[in-house]
């Protein structure tokens, strides 16, 4: 687990299991770089681990993704949202 640089950009290249993951920290800084390293190495572990269930990722302000808590509260307003309809074979169900 490490960054490294590929021309001007930092780099996160990490291994999840046995699987290579590289993600661009779309920096040239070295001290951004690490400090974008952390959370960006935990939300990857976390999705590719699966480790992490009582959050969702929603669309915020300005289409930006995040992460809200999964409680009763939320899993209501989920529920209470409307279905788009499911098309199997050309028929709506």
């Amino acid at each position: 687990m490490s960054i490294s640089r590929h021309g001007k950009i930092w780099w996160l290249d990490i291994r999840v299991k046995g699987k290579r993951i590289r993600r661009s920290l779309k920096t040239e800084n070295r001290n951004e770089a690490l400090a974008r390293y952390a959370p960006l190495r935990e939300r990857l572990l976390e999705k590719h681990l699966g480790e992490k269930e009582d959050e969702i990722w929603i669309k915020g302000k300005g289409d930006k993704l995040r992460t809200i808590p999964l409680n009763e509260t939320t899993q209501e307003i989920i529920a209470r949202q409307p279905r788009p309809p499911v098309v199997i074979n050309d028929a709506v169900r």
